[in-house]
């Protein structure tokens, strides 16, 4: 089964690789292009959804697995995500082309949710690091739904650079990937390995300076791929399987704490939360004077380390966790205050 998905991979690699110029065309001929505004940093425009030329290889993979399999489990969720990825992708294309106003977004990003909730993706315990974990119960559904907000929001946001999302993304995969094959969870292991092959051939593309974008289409599709995946490791996981939610977040600790940062400065700047600014880490970190190329260096070394910490839930005790659980509480908190209040708040 390994070698089958190896070569799986592969095939989403290469497809990807020969779609994206397909895509670049084809993005010029249907107006799918990024016009240069003052809330982006390029000066030319750009092709935009690029998200397709690795969404659209991912799905036809998982489909054919969904085909091949005679596991009902796997075949299920595949579906499940099949549905959920093919709708936010649509949601994602519509907005690359139209630039749908924010609440528009956000409505179908919950109707998503919602949908993956009844689906089975749902979030229905949460790790105590100091005995047994503890059920959701009635608070379930508010939980799931926010989690997919959270994790396709911070994606969404961090999408400002070139490389940037991609980069963080293709870290993120092949850490799931790792704690999908440990961990002997089919679902996991086979969506993070199509997941991480299709960043990998769009980095080629994206890396800077680069010849297209994501765009809604790919950050909004990655950002659902990552929630569905780190739910599937509470329900069909046991013991500390249940840290997979703790796997994301911990990986994509840099677009989280951008996206918290953001809306605590709108709300004091008395500004709707889902209101575009340039005042991103990212952005922040050019206006120092980094270069676009360090900037997405730095970030990408800030998450490895921080994969790095979260390949540790899977080898530690619960009590080395707990450790290296407050010892990341303390320096995230140190370092949200700093940002808070000598940078975002200035």
């Amino acid at each position: 089964m390994l070698i089958n998905l190896i070569i799986l991979a592969g095939l989403v690699f290469l497809i990807s690789c020969l779609f994206i110029p397909l895509n670049i065309k084809m993005s010029h001929k249907t107006g799918l292009i990024s016009i240069p505004n003052h809330r982006n940093i390029h000066e030319k425009p750009h092709p935009c959804s690029g998200g397709i030329s690795f969404a659209v290889p991912v799905i036809l993979a998982e489909l054919f697995v969904i085909l091949t399999s005679h596991d009902l489990i796997v075949q299920h969720n595949l579906t499940s995500l099949i549905i959920g990825s093919t709708l936010i992708l649509i949601t994602g294309i519509i907005d690359d082309k139209y630039n749908l106003k924010a609440r528009y977004k956000l409505i179908m990003q919950v109707v998503i949710s919602v949908l993956m909730y009844f689906l089975g993706f749902k979030i229905e315990q949460i790790t105590n690091p100091f005995g047994t974990s503890v059920p959701t119960s009635i608070m379930a559904f508010p939980f799931t739904i926010f989690w997919y907000l959270i994790i396709m929001n911070a994606m969404n946001l961090i999408d400002g650079l070139d490389g940037l999302a991609t980069g963080i993304s293709f870290i993120c995969s092949m850490v799931l990937m790792f704690a999908g094959f440990y961990y002997h969870n089919p679902t996991v292991l086979i969506s993070s390995m199509f997941l991480a092959s299709g960043c990998l051939s769009f980095l080629f593309y994206n890396y800077p300076p680069s010849k297209i974008f994501m765009g809604d289409s790919g950050s909004l599709f990655l950002g659902f791929q990552f929630a569905s995946i780190s739910i599937l490791g509470t329900y069909q996981l046991k013991g500390l399987t249940t840290m997979t939610l703790l796997i994301p977040v911990t990986v994509l600790f840099v677009p989280l704490l951008d996206t918290v940062t953001s809306v605590f400065r709108r709300i004091k700047n008395k500004q709707n939360i889902f209101h575009a600014d340039k005042q991103h880490i990212h952005h922040r970190m050019l206006k120092m004077g980094f270069s676009e190329k360090m900037v997405m260096l730095i970030s990408w070394f800030v998450t490895l380390l921080f994969a790095i910490l979260a390949l540790g839930y899977i080898f530690v005790n619960r009590h080395i966790m707990l450790v290296l659980l407050l010892i990341l509480s303390i320096v995230s908190g140190a370092l949200f205050y700093y940002l808070v209040k000598k940078e975002f708040f200035k």
